[in-house]
């Protein structure tokens, strides 16, 4: 998702209160398994990092790709 007009803390608290949404959610599978979501956000500051828009992008896709390889549940944005 694009935030637009939000600074950097306000980015940071909203993809921790993402994060700790999914992980209060509990997913049972048809077995009677229990199921586990793992968030991986990354992100990018415009325009401290880049003012294209596809650069911006493409960092928080990298970003967000060593979030995920870090075990996941994580937030990166440096």
């Amino acid at each position: 998702a694009i935030l637009k007009n939000t600074v950097y803390d306000d980015a940071i608290t909203i993809a921790e209160e993402l994060k700790s949404t999914f992980n209060e959610i509990e997913l049972t599978h048809l077995v009677n398994e229990e199921l586990s979501i793992k968030v991986s956000i990354g992100i990018s500051f415009y325009p401290d990092e880049d003012t294209m828009s596809d650069k911006i992008i493409a960092k928080s896709y990298e970003r967000m790709y060593r979030a995920r390889e870090s075990g996941g549940d994580t937030i990166v944005y440096d």
